[in-house]
């Protein structure tokens, strides 16, 4: 095995080391790592957010088509006024919801500043 070793390999083995394990190299690229996590986790949120969405809606429709169906049966106002008026609150609470956790995934984002 030789003693030698060309001086171009060991300059481009430095320039390597140098390019990668600089501390401020290593700063950035956890600091851009932790943006990419946060920004993952904020999707994850907003599409839970939007499978309840989903989730109440299709359970508000079927309950204002159940109310529908006991109206037509018993004649009972109570069906359209009451349990329809329930329905559409659930519907409308889960769309706040959504627009809240929303707004909060996006102010987590723009709090957080990669290059500082």
């Amino acid at each position: 095995m030789p003693d030698n070793v060309n001086s171009q390999v060991t300059d481009a083995l430095t320039q390597v080391q140098t390019a990668t394990m600089d501390p401020s190299v290593v700063i950035m690229e956890g600091k851009g790592k932790a943006f990419q996590s946060i920004s993952q986790s904020m999707a994850i949120a907003v599409q839970d957010a939007v499978d309840y969405m989903r989730n109440v809606s299709t359970m508000s429709a079927t309950a204002q088509g159940v109310a529908m169906a006991k109206f037509l049966e018993t004649k009972n106002p109570l069906y359209l006024t009451q349990a329809m008026k329930d329905a559409q609150t659930m519907a409308a609470n889960a769309a706040q919801s959504f627009a809240l956790i929303g707004s909060n995934a996006k102010e987590v984002l723009g709090k957080f500043d990669p290059l500082s």
